[in-house]
């Protein structure tokens, strides 16, 4: 469709080659060695440094310097800004006449999401006053001018300060526990051990990088051969063959998202064609694994002694997961709010909805002259009108993990493997 082809042509246009350019490296201040490290040099002798997320979030979760921060920011959210300017009204048009979202874009979750701002409200507002405390306390330190307000540009490094000082979490030291070698070894062990089966890998396998491999998947009591997949932990180019989604390990220090298998008699309801509103379940609640105590001991291993993480360190690290959730859910709530109402409101435009919103939910304002839905690729790329299933499949996902694994054991296979000969292959949900 017309839609799809546009929404294609925007995503292949913001991940180009696009770079900002730094001369010094006080520009960089706050940001780990190994990173600025690793920045290619300009012929000019700047500092070279892409938009895409690799290069993108540790400057904006890490970097004291606001002002680099701020032309990250601006840089990152005008990708393609003029392009869906010039083709906003009748691109959206385009979207309601032909997809008829118009009629299937559910208006119950508009409502849902004003209950539930209202519901974090108090939440949201202990959340800002600690950041904005955080943020005069530095201004104060580092002698310069306090503005008052969360800007855009501060959203993320605030909220990793928070991490920081309230759960005393150094995510530089953390990774040290995660190589990716141990990690990718832990995951596959446990997914093994949970699905009941076997990860054999091909040698010698048709790649399209020495860093991938193949692997066949059988079932651990039969032997027979379910099927292959290939394994790349990292982006290149326009790759997305992207199967798990490393954040620990000496990568990068956020959070580690867990891939999941199944498998269906039928195509048609195979990886995500479900629900749209629930086909997050799944991953979402894998990602419960990385906050055990168990799982996590077995994907670590510190890449100097093979030490595993110090259980004090994985108590701090269960309680983290509680940092700024009132503010993450209010950004999810804003993004649910401009995909439906790009998709219930004719000749509306991206970037003025998603301002508006920014400021009467988050209550931080869109940076000017900036257009993030330019490159919001959900908005047409299969969540049509149904960006709100994020939250909505979060719901689901915890109630499954604590009704059924948390029971049961979460290294248990039982949840998953039905008594032998009593039905055909694996339940996955």
């Amino acid at each position: 469709s017309r839609s799809h082809r546009i929404v294609e042509g925007l995503d292949q246009a913001a991940q180009g080659p696009i770079w900002v350019g730094f001369e010094c490296l006080q520009a960089w201040e706050g940001l780990p060695d190994d990173f600025v490290k690793s920045l290619e040099k300009t012929e000019e002798d700047k500092y070279k440094i892409t938009l895409k997320y690799p290069h993108y979030f540790p400057v904006m979760k890490k970097c004291c310097i606001s002002e680099t921060r701020r032309k990250m920011e601006s840089a990152f959210n005008t990708r393609c800004k003029e392009q869906i300017e010039n083709l906003s009204i009748p691109f959206w048009d385009t979207c309601l006449k032909l997809c008829y979202i118009n009629e299937h874009a559910d208006l119950k979750a508009i409502f849902v999401s004003d209950d539930l701002s209202k519901k974090l409200k108090p939440l949201v507002e202990k959340e800002r006053e600690f950041i904005l405390d955080l943020k005069k306390k530095e201004c104060q330190e580092r002698n310069c001018d306090y503005d008052g307000r969360i800007n855009a540009w501060d959203l993320h490094y605030y909220m990793n300060k928070t991490e920081e000082l309230k759960y005393s979490i150094d995510q530089e030291k953390l990774k040290e526990y995660f190589p990716i070698e141990a990690v990718t070894e832990g995951l596959l062990n446990i997914y093994q051990k949970l699905l009941g089966l076997v990860f054999e890998q091909v040698e010698s396998a048709h790649v399209w990088h020495d860093s991938v491999t193949l692997y066949t998947v059988k079932d651990n009591s039969t032997g027979e051969t379910l099927g292959q997949f290939y394994l790349d932990l990292y982006p290149r180019g326009e790759t997305i063959a992207v199967f798990i989604k490393l954040s620990f390990g000496l990568l990068s220090g956020s959070l580690l998202g867990l891939f999941f298998f199944s498998s269906t008699d039928y195509a048609r309801f195979s990886g995500t064609n479900v629900e749209t509103d629930f086909v997050e379940v799944p991953s979402q609640m894998f990602e419960n694994w990385v906050w055990e105590k168990e799982p996590l001991q077995q994907m670590s291993r510190h890449y100097k002694d093979e030490s595993h993480v110090a259980d004090a360190l994985l108590e701090k690290l269960a309680a983290s997961r509680l940092a700024n959730t009132g503010l993450l859910t209010l950004r999810q709530i804003v993004l649910s709010k401009v995909d439906q109402a790009l998709h219930t409101k004719p000749s509306v435009d991206p970037g003025d909805e998603y301002a508006k919103y920014c400021m009467e939910i988050l209550g931080i304002p869109a940076t000017p002259g900036t257009n993030m839905p330019a490159t919001f690729g959900h908005l047409a790329g299969g969540y049509d009108g149904q960006y709100y299933g994020y939250l909505w499949s979060e719901v689901f996902s915890m109630d499954i993990f604590y009704s059924c694994f948390m029971q049961e054991g979460i290294m248990n296979p039982k949840p998953l493997l039905p008594p032998a000969g009593k039905k055909k292959g694996r339940l996955v949900l």
